[in-house]
């Protein structure tokens, strides 16, 4: 009985085409004196909908759905980031695909965890995968919303140095440099620096290498741009250490105030459709599996394997084989809705 149940299930949820990507579940079905369904989920979002499908091939009462974070100690059901980026991955190994990465300041909520990697659930894009705990620190709700409650800044240029020290030199309790779009929760601030709080301690920044997130600067598109110029294509990378196309444009839009979500298609499922005709600088251009930002006179900006980096690429004229290739293989346009000005 219990094994066609999960039979019955499985075969639902792959009919409902759920992202599994921003989606995780586990199934435990007992079938001993009386059948007992328990699914574990990672939001309550996703919980009234594995709800809504198990009372459909369920008797009433036998199932419960519960979430994943609720099962851990208070103080371990959130973390910040507290390394400079964090590669997200597939499984909780360290060879494992990079799915996504994590940077200094950012929010998971915690699902699992073990001595070496948590799975968690990225608070900005939903995101799911395995992080290493010793990039981590764990904190309760409370403390969370504590920190989230102080002065929020983001690093604004490529790389800004953390310090343990007032001086901003380099020290043994440094943390080191921080790229850009890395968040910031301050305590206070001093004539030239910036007091960095996470759940475990308290770090120092200089002041002009960071901004304030609800001030965010009224800089041109071509200004953020050109900070991430040259930076390192990198497989499911998403900072300014290497990047891949999704990553590159969800943190670019990041600085500009604009979420997005993390994966190509994912991204052409949220965003607004425009015609070739409606392109204008700052909209999104599609090819297979890729991204590019169009920057106007036929030029995108993006992630490019071919170069290993961000590089500008024409798709109206095209200069060599790379380029006749993107010209050729445009599958779509987006808008994404900014801030006024940038």
């Amino acid at each position: 009985m219990g094994e066609r149940l999960r039979d019955t299930i499985m075969r639902r949820i792959k009919e409902s085409d759920w992202d599994l990507r921003t989606n995780r579940y586990k199934l435990e079905i007992f079938d001993r004196s009386e059948l007992r369904i328990i699914a574990k989920v990672d939001s309550s979002d996703f919980s009234e909908r594995m709800g809504a499908l198990l009372a459909d091939v369920c008797e009433e009462g036998c199932f419960e759905v519960v979430d994943m974070s609720d099962l851990l100690p208070v103080d371990y059901r959130y973390a910040m980031v507290v390394a400079p980026v964090t590669d997200v991955r597939s499984e909780s190994k360290w060879r494992s695909e990079r799915v996504h990465q994590l940077v200094f300041g950012e929010w998971v909520k915690v699902l699992e965890f073990d001595n070496a990697y948590a799975l968690v659930k990225d608070m900005k894009t939903g995101y799911v995968g395995h992080v290493a705990c010793n990039n981590l620190d764990f904190c309760s709700a409370e403390e969370r919303e504590s920190i989230r409650s102080m002065p929020k800044f983001f690093v604004g240029e490529r790389f800004a140095y953390l310090s343990g020290l007032d001086t901003g030199f380099q020290g043994e309790k440094d943390l080191g440099w921080l790229p850009l779009g890395s968040q910031l929760f301050i305590s206070r601030e001093s004539e030239q620096g910036l007091y960095v709080v996470t759940p475990g301690r308290e770090y120092w920044i200089r002041k002009h290498d960071c901004f304030v997130a609800d001030e965010r600067p009224v800089t041109e598109l071509d200004d953020w741009v050109d900070k991430y110029l040259r930076v390192p294509y990198l497989w499911g990378g998403c900072s300014a250490f290497g990047t891949d196309c999704s990553g590159f444009v969800l943190r670019l839009f990041d600085m500009l105030g604009s979420s997005l979500p993390r994966d190509t298609d994912q991204q052409i499922a949220a965003l607004k459709e425009i015609t070739e005709a409606e392109l204008e600088r700052g909209d999104l251009v599609f090819f297979p599996g890729h991204v590019g930002l169009y920057m106007g006179k036929g030029y995108i900006v993006h992630a490019n394997v071919s170069i290993g980096g961000v590089s500008f690429s024409q798709i109206r004229d095209p200069r060599d084989s790379y380029e006749h290739y993107l010209k050729t293989n445009i599958t779509g346009f987006r808008r994404v809705k900014r801030q006024a000005g940038k």
